[in-house]
């Protein structure tokens, strides 16, 4: 079930007490799905993190399981789409419940969170982006926007962000900026670490630049990539994968 569509309905919101331990205060929205039985005979109970208010029902993705093994049922996490949980800032969240049992957090994918860039990771991001294009088999070559990110991207409205694994390294990195005067806007730098490659990190990174490039009213994302074709066909292939269509030599582009 890790990664599926749920819908939660909650019958502990944020800041009830548990209906028997009345000294158990739920910091966080906490229901059950509908139609799936845990191992306890009852429906599959749920944490919802990243959702700041009392709730009724929510609708999210599962991101972890929580495996007891000193219980017979298991807990799922559940979190607005495009949101991004380490295990140790889930199980901060859920640890109210948890201390009393002996638990493991299962995610898909290792450990990964998607932040805005702060300039505390500036010399790890260039190093990640020098070793990826090495990896590539190019001479490394330092791309000088890199250097001061606020000046080439948040200060030109656009947006730049990183991905962060359980370790505080970046292994991932996306930007966009917009082209001053229209609904358009070219993303840059989307890289993801030799080896975390084909793990989802490069498609999330991508959706989340997209999703704010909507809510900023752009709806036209494109990209300039290398030549020839053959050097650079994984680039070609995941934009395409994407929804990205060439419309010139070296030019691809998607209506968002």
């Amino acid at each position: 079930m890790l990664g599926k569509l749920v819908k939660v309905t909650v019958d502990r919101p944020l800041g009830s007490y548990h209906p028997k331990h009345k000294d158990m205060y739920y910091p966080i929205n906490y229901g059950y799905i509908e139609g799936i039985i845990a191992g306890d005979g009852e429906e599959q109970d749920a944490y919802i993190i990243g959702i700041d208010e009392p709730i009724q029902e929510f609708t999210g993705r599962v991101i972890a399981i929580i495996h007891r093994y000193d219980d017979v049922e298991e807990k799922w996490v559940v979190a607005p789409e495009n949101s991004h949980f380490t295990k140790a800032e889930i199980m901060e969240k859920v640890e109210f419940t948890e201390k009393y049992y002996d638990s493991e957090i299962v995610m898909r994918i290792q450990e990964m969170k998607i932040i805005p860039f702060e300039e505390s990771y500036r010399d790890d991001l260039i190093f990640m982006i020098l070793q990826a294009k090495d990896a590539l088999g190019r001479k490394p070559g330092l791309n000088e926007d890199l250097l001061d990110i606020k000046s080439n991207y948040f200060d030109k409205g656009g947006r730049f962000w990183i991905a962060i694994d359980e370790n505080d390294r970046v292994i991932g990195s996306i930007g966009y900026v917009r082209v001053d005067g229209t609904n358009e806007a070219f993303i840059h730098r989307l890289f993801v670490k030799s080896a975390k490659k084909r793990k989802g990190i490069g498609s999330a990174l991508l959706k989340i630049a997209e999703e704010d490039m909507k809510n900023n009213e752009i709806s036209v994302a494109k990209v300039h990539l290398g030549i020839p074709k053959d050097d650079w066909f994984e680039s070609y292939s995941f934009y395409q994968k994407h929804g990205y269509v060439e419309y010139e030599e070296r030019y691809m582009r998607k209506l968002l």
